[in-house]
């Protein structure tokens, strides 16, 4: 709710807390109670946003998750989305590299936004990274998911159709892959990765005994 204290000329958005009951029991107190509730709550702002950008940037990771967890911890925050505050730390996760921490909180951010609306981030980055995150990992079925989400929102992406073929070689299917690897070098953003996956598959060695020209 908002607000306002005449005397100070302050707008502020608050919960319903202790003080407002004590607001009313006593009128005069009423706009020394509100400065002090408006001051606290944006004294409880600043650290957020602190908080916020520590969260989103950093040069060490240890330190930007813990940023970022202690805005997931008080529950939220004012100046950024909680969906968006999960995929920020699964991406210091991911980084470390903590590749089961950074599956559940790209996890935790879909839950929350599945479509990504009002928040700093696509969907398809939360789905490619766990997809990533879930191949590290051995998931195989899991990570082909992923990578299938991925496709369906940005079919051009040619990186995701190589994870895709990687995770399938992985897995022993290796004329699947060949199929992902070609898919990806045909891609609008195509990938460098795949060509060298696809003539590492596709050379074939001269038969042991043949004889040299």
């Amino acid at each position: 709710m908002k607000v306002t204290c005449i005397r100070v000329g302050l707008v502020v958005e608050i919960p319903q807390i202790a003080w407002q009951q004590r607001c009313a029991e006593r009128s005069e107190m009423k706009h020394l109670a509100c400065l002090a509730a408006s001051l606290s709550i944006l004294s409880l702002e600043s650290a957020y946003a602190q908080d916020a950008e520590t969260c989103a940037y950093h040069d060490n990771v240890q330190v930007a998750i813990g940023a970022c967890t202690r805005i997931i911890q008080e529950d939220g925050s004012p100046v950024a989305s909680p969906s968006s505050i999960y995929f920020l730390r699964g991406n210091w996760y991911f980084m470390l590299p903590d590749y089961s921490r950074a599956r559940k909180d790209f996890t935790e951010a879909l839950r929350r936004s599945p479509d990504g609306q009002n928040t700093e981030w696509q969907p398809y980055q939360a789905y490619y990274h766990r997809g990533y995150a879930n191949r590290q990992l051995g998931m195989w079925k899991e990570a082909l998911d992923d990578y299938a989400a991925v496709i369906k929102l940005l079919p051009g992406f040619g990186h995701s159709y190589y994870q895709r073929g990687v995770v399938y070689e992985k897995m022993g299917k290796t004329a699947f892959a060949i199929k992902e690897y070609e898919k990806a070098a045909l891609a609008r953003h195509s990938s460098a990765r795949a060509l060298d996956a696809l003539a590492r598959l596709t050379f074939r060695a001269p038969k042991t005994g043949q004889k040299k020209k």
